[in-house]
């Protein structure tokens, strides 16, 4: 008993920049453990809090206000300067890194829309615009191609400045959807997770013209649930920042957008593994790939 009531000590000391409430939450939480299993526990969110587990979650909420409250700092989210230049996103002399090998489904799908006669792909969350410079490497891209990425005002920004530095006429950046209409195709690369639940469901059902083709890649999705946890991404100066990070349930994703009108033609899965400390009952989460092309019914999409 000993041994339990230090281990939710060392919990409770070790975080010092926690809520009170989220403090007294672990505690207990690492008092319901073995000894051995609440120390590692402790030792994970102090690796995870301190910025030693780039990429990595901890704790399980049950909607986003309740895990920024439960944020050690105040430093959430990607708008703000720093996020333009992340470590797994560029190498140390800015370049971007090779495409990963389950990048090329998208390749694959985005080839047949192009050679269908798409011409303006909306990159949602597309960051400073990889995607499309892997699309130009990979893919025979026609001269009047538009690609626009949506994404939060810094990282707008930061895209947008690099992108006339680098002469890329076909490359635009916008920080609200209001300015996206008309797009032949919506790719949602890596960013399902961290935009608000029902966000993408709604800006579809928005557009006056949606697109044919909708590509998911690397959407956080678990068959049992969908819930939230915090993820910690650290800056090449060092700096922590945490955003909430939102997994769906996969049934629920396809049924809203069933509802607009996509059908899912192919998923894939990702070669990317989930890990939240402390709750295996999320272990079923999956990184997935969809590909969903929107019935011509000539009525226009509506929400459940």
């Amino acid at each position: 008993m000993n041994a339990l009531r230090k281990s939710a000590a060392l919990a409770r000391r070790g975080l010092p920049s926690l809520t009170s409430a989220a403090a007294r939450r672990l505690g207990a939480a690492a008092a319901r453990l073995p000894p051995a299993a609440a120390w590692a526990l402790a030792a994970e969110e102090a690796d995870w809090r301190g910025g030693r587990r780039q990429n990595g979650f901890f704790g399980l909420y049950d909607d986003v206000a309740s895990a920024v409250a439960a944020a050690p700092s105040d430093a959430l989210g990607y708008d703000d300067p720093a996020m333009a230049s992340l470590e797994a996103m560029q190498t140390d002399d800015g370049a971007f890194p090779p495409m990963r090998l389950s990048e090329y489904a998208v390749l694959f799908w985005l080839r047949e829309a192009i050679e269908a006669g798409a011409r303006h792909v909306l990159d949602v969350g597309g960051h400073l615009g990889q995607f499309y410079r892997h699309a130009r490497d990979h893919l025979d891209v026609p001269p009047d191609l538009r690609w626009t990425v949506y994404d939060v005002p810094v990282i707008a920004a930061a895209g947008a400045a690099r992108a006339d530095r680098e002469g890329e006429v076909a490359l635009a950046f916008v920080d609200h959807l209001a300015a996206i209409d008309g797009c032949d195709v919506a790719l949602v690369a890596g960013a399902l997770q961290y935009l608000p639940p029902g966000f993408l469901p709604q800006a579809l059902h928005e557009m006056t013209r949606p697109p044919d083709t909708l590509l998911l890649q690397r959407a956080a999705v678990s068959p049992s649930r969908g819930f939230v946890t915090l993820q910690a991404l650290v800056t090449r100066a060092g700096a922590v920042r945490f955003c909430p990070y939102c997994v769906t349930r996969r049934a629920d994703l396809v049924a809203n957008l069933a509802a607009l009108g996509y059908r899912e033609t192919h998923a894939w899965t990702t070669d990317r593994v989930f890990d939240l400390p402390g709750h295996p009952e999320c272990a079923d989460t999956v990184y997935l790939g969809l590909r969903l092309r929107r019935a011509s019914t000539g009525a226009p999409p509506s929400l459940r």
